[in-house]
């Protein structure tokens, strides 16, 4: 029902398969803007609305953004960390973590963007096998994301077909008051004219002061008998 139940959901599965309580996903649009729907550390007291409102100018120079440049599995340990950030290459948000692992959300060569695993404990947190499990899951995830990406435009699109049926009934609603009161208006002038034709036709027949047949009226009935 929503992208962060959904990740949320992901990040209780991963859990069961390897330590993951630093875990966080990071989403690129397609207006090149990184946003966090979903992010959880143990060490970094950030949350998802603190760390979207960071400008993407202060996001470029971030590990996150270094990595997901990359597009691959990204696998560094505290020392490499510490080399690229004294390169001037990354600058690391938050606190360094023994080891860090990035791995990309893509889907039929879309690339959405990536999740991210990291530990404080030690740099070899995440053994080769488990990197590979993990670069496994994150195809699923891709996957699972994507669809339901889908299914919320789906849901949208739907909302936004009924509410456009609901303007259209309420119009059509409204165009058949209107229509049915002209009809009716129509119906009332019709029978004004009617009598105002029957008044005219009566005047010009009668005599105005007493009420009885004129001349007129006599020489039409003798035109009609005749």
């Amino acid at each position: 029902d929503s992208i962060h139940r959904f990740l949320l959901d992901i990040h209780c599965i991963l859990q069961k398969v390897t330590y993951a309580d630093n875990f966080y996903v990071v989403l690129l649009g397609d207006d090149e803007r990184l946003t966090f729907p979903y992010f959880h550390d143990v060490k970094d007291d950030f949350d998802a609305e603190e760390l979207n409102g960071i400008a993407l100018e202060d996001l470029t120079s971030t590990l996150t953004y270094y990595a997901l440049a990359q597009q691959n599995v990204c696998n560094f340990n505290q020392s490499q960390l510490e080399e690229l950030t004294q390169a001037g290459t990354i600058k690391v948000l938050g606190s360094l973590p023994k080891q860090w692992l990035c791995f990309p959300l893509k889907n039929r060569e879309h690339f959405l963007g990536a999740f991210i695993i990291q530990s404080y404990r030690r740099e070899d947190e995440y053994s080769g096998v488990i990197v590979d499990i993990l670069f496994t899951i994150s195809h699923i995830i891709a996957s699972a994301l994507d669809a339901f990406n889908n299914q919320q435009a789906l849901f949208e699109a739907n909302q936004r077909l009924a509410q456009y049926q609901t303007e259209l009934e309420q119009e059509v609603d409204k165009r058949t008051e209107e229509l049915q009161k002209s009809l009716t208006d129509l119906r009332h002038e019709v029978e004004q004219r009617k009598q105002l034709q029957a008044l005219l036709e009566f005047d010009s027949t009668h005599d105005n002061l007493t009420g009885l047949a004129n001349r007129k009226s006599l020489f039409n009935e003798l035109a009609r008998v005749a």
